[in-house]
């Protein structure tokens, strides 16, 4: 697969728990980035594990950049 991914919070939460595999999902081809609402939701989230919660900060690189360009419109 290549192109661009966009993952919900759900696939963070699955891949921490190991209920998915990583393979499934990421591949060098393609750009992987989370909605600003999923972002959202993994910071709520209570992870088991510290991989768990690195999870959501190391794959949003695009989401921080889309917040900082939300505040400003709606500023």
């Amino acid at each position: 697969m290549s192109g661009n991914v966009l993952l919900d919070s759900t696939i963070i939460v699955d891949l921490s728990k190991g209920a998915l595999h990583w393979e499934e999902f990421f591949d060098e081809h393609t750009a992987y980035s989370l909605s600003v609402i999923s972002y959202m939701e993994t910071l709520g989230f209570a992870f088991e594990t510290p991989r768990g919660k690195n999870l959501s900060t190391i794959i949003p690189a695009r989401a921080k950049a889309a917040s900082k360009k939300l505040e400003r419109s709606v500023m």
